[in-house]
């Protein structure tokens, strides 16, 4: 790539607002599951292989991944670490709801759940409701034979997460 033009990209300026960065003037840290902020820590230590971030306080924490800033805590902290009555508070209709049809066409559902907490703690429990109507398809490769599933975690997980970090 030429420097004008990598120059060029790097400097776009950007287009439209976040709205994740605004503060939830509702949010007080008390209104934060602590369960959620341990799961985000443990994440992040891992993620970084830096131990140290599981002894910083949640304030820290949640500083340092600027989903808080002296003037309050954003939607983007209320979304991932907000409790149920936070989220029913500041945000209703921030929820995920996930429905399965064993056919198609039907307009019925076969099952239903709806998850109304902080996303760190509902993530797991969507994708384990997903995965408990996997498909395992037998795939003979020789003499060896393979379980294909009809839905490969990773990309659930990315389509999950882009579900909730892209929605307006």
């Amino acid at each position: 790539m030429r420097p004008e033009r990598h120059d060029a990209i790097v400097h776009e300026p950007i287009i439209g607002h976040d709205w994740s960065a605004d503060i939830c003037t509702e949010a007080t840290m008390d209104d934060l599951d602590h369960d959620a902020i341990t799961a985000l820590k443990r994440r992040w230590a891992e993620k970084s292989r830096r131990p140290e971030y599981l002894t910083y306080s949640d304030k820290k924490t949640l500083h340092d991944l600027n989903l808080t800033h002296d003037d309050g805590i954003t939607n983007a902290a209320v979304i991932l670490l907000g409790s149920e009555e936070l989220l029913a508070k500041a945000l209703p209709g921030a929820e995920i709801i996930f429905e399965w049809r064993q056919e198609a066409g039907k307009t019925n559902h076969d099952f239903r759940d709806t998850w109304r907490d902080a996303f760190l703690i509902e993530y797991e429990e969507v994708w384990n409701a997903i995965n408990a109507r996997n498909l395992r398809v037998p795939f003979h490769e020789g003499l060896i034979q393979r379980e294909v599933f009809a839905f490969h975690e990773k990309s659930i997980r990315e389509a999950l997460m882009n579900a909730v970090a892209h929605r307006d």
